[in-house]
């Protein structure tokens, strides 16, 4: 995080106009970066939880969505997909993108990017069962 503040700070130096003590500038940049740094974890526990939704909508069952061990299955399930698979689900989920904004990031059509998306959560479903048998 301190690194971040400096780098931060060292970018946008010229903003600096001297009306403020500089490290009341400073502290200022470092509470906007703790506020950037909570503001990405409630999106990712908003991502889980609708990546959660989303299988259990399949009928796959699930427990609540911020149930830690649930998580880290998903994780795991997450993490052995193909990469283009792995991308678009973070792209959607994570990152927040439509469909629209995934197909230009990755340069598919949004039909495309559809099919793909369905194919990915549909190998996280395989994935998840896998991981729960051997869990179990």
């Amino acid at each position: 995080m301190t690194q971040e503040v400096l780098l931060t700070a060292a970018n946008k130096i010229h903003t600096f106009n001297g009306s403020a003590r500089l490290s009341t500038w400073l502290y200022r940049i470092a509470v906007n970066k703790c506020l950037e740094l909570l503001r990405k974890q409630d999106s990712h526990a908003v991502a889980w939880a609708a990546l959660v939704t989303t299988i259990q909508s399949t009928g796959e069952p699930a427990p609540a969505p911020y149930d830690r061990d649930w998580i880290v299955l998903l994780q795991a399930a997450l993490d052995q997909l193909d990469a283009e698979s792995h991308e678009i689900v973070v792209l959607r989920y994570f990152e927040g993108l439509s469909y629209d904004g995934i197909a230009n990031a990755m340069g598919f059509c949004k039909a495309t990017i559809y099919k793909k998306m369905q194919r990915a959560e549909e190998q996280l479903i395989r994935l998840l069962s896998h991981l729960r048998w051997r869990l179990k």
